[in-house]
């Protein structure tokens, strides 16, 4: 699954729901299956030797690797993170930018046969806000006031 639930960031007053999120604002991400977040740290990722993200943490608690924050794609003019805007995901603690790549990919020859993670892409954190870096909701259920 795919779905992520958005939250306030480690120490930021509570989210209201149906709030706009604006750009700058520090979030965090549970994944809606597992109730894990976002997390990332300063140790390599295993496939493209980047910084590695990870699910951390449950039921939303964890620490202050799991803030992110938004911030617009270049030359955009509004304030707020909308539904279908490109954005990138700046990792709070360590300014990494939250990428991922087809080049990036776990399969039998570098995760084993019996990989729990086959075909899918390795997320990591990047250095610079390139076209790695995109992020954008496209579906799932948005609450708004």
């Amino acid at each position: 699954s795919a779905l992520w639930l958005g939250g306030e960031g480690h120490g930021q007053p509570p989210c209201k729901v149906g709030s706009k999120i604006a750009y700058g604002t520090k979030i965090r991400l549970s994944h809606v299956e597992t109730t894990c977040n976002l997390h990332s740290h300063t140790m390599r990722s295993p496939l493209s030797g980047q910084q590695e993200v990870t699910g951390f943490g449950e039921k939303g608690e964890g620490d202050r690797g799991d803030d992110w924050l938004v911030q617009p794609k270049r030359n955009s003019k509004e304030h707020y993170w909308r539904i279908g805007d490109e954005v990138f995901l700046r990792h709070a603690e360590t300014n990494m930018y939250l990428g991922s790549s087809e080049q990036a990919k776990f399969t039998q020859r570098n995760c084993g046969h019996n990989c729990p993670v086959m075909n899918h892409l390795e997320v990591f954190g990047r250095g610079n806000a390139d076209s790695f870096c995109y992020w954008k909701t496209t579906t799932g259920v948005y609450l708004y006031k």
